[in-house]
Parts: C-alpha cells; sequence; structure tokens
C-alpha cells in the first residue's frame, strides 16, 4: 500500500525540488548569518544553542513571532547540544524563511545564542 506524500511527490517533482531549494536557501541564510547548524543533509535543520535555559527561551520568543519550532534538549540530545529544530516543508515560501532568520537575528541581540 503506497502512502499519499508518495504518490504526490512522484506525480509532482517540483514539490521535492521546492522543497531542496527551501533547504538550501535556509541553510545558505543562517550559515551566512553566522548560526551553527552543523551538516544537515534533510529538510530538518538545527541551530545549535548549547543551553537549555537559552534554547527554551529562543523557542518561546520564535512562538511569541508566530514561528513554530522545536526546542530540542536534554534527554532527546546531550545537555550540550540543546538546539531549536526547524522542519522545512515545499508549502514554505522563501519570505517564510527570511521571516524565520530575522526572528533569530534579532532574538540574539537580545541574547546571545550563536
Amino acid at each position: 500500500m503506497l502512502n499519499i506524500e508518495f504518490i504526490i511527490i512522484e506525480t509532482n517533482p517540483q514539490y521535492m525540488m521546492k522543497l531542496w531549494r527551501n533547504i538550501n536557501y535556509f541553510k545558505d541564510l543562517l550559515l551566512s548569518n553566522g548560526f551553527n547548524i552543523g551538516s544537515p543533509t534533510s529538510a530538518i535543520i538545527p541551530v545549535k544553542i548549547g543551553d537549555i535555559n537559552k534554547t527554551l527561551l529562543v523557542g518561546k520568543l520564535l512562538l511569541e513571532k508566530g514561528i513554530h519550532a522545536n526546542p530540542i534538549m536534554y534527554p532527546a540530545v546531550a545537555k550540550k547540544d540543546a538546539r531549536i529544530r526547524f522542519n522545512l516543508t515545499a508549502n514554505h515560501e522563501l519570505d517564510h524563511l527570511d521571516k524565520a532568520v530575522m526572528a533569530l537575528i534579532q532574538i540574539n541581540e537580545i541574547i546571545n545564542i550563536k
């Protein structure tokens, strides 16, 4: 039995192309602004913060700005590897990604997360 997502992607390859455009654009934008993202190879992009309290605060501040991203911390990752996880889709537009990075830049001015 095939799942619906597989059928949609197989019959509409532009979705996969757009998803990879979004992934590469977002990664490049984060890196060019000095954020530590490691070496992601999928649509799940981490912004490594390394401190649990800062990670929780960043998640809260992003949500207040209308950006839904997941704070990931111990025990899911080591305490020193706390991060914010962004999950990209083909439904995101470039201005959505710009807004997320701009929010991180503004948050970084308040609390150092780089």
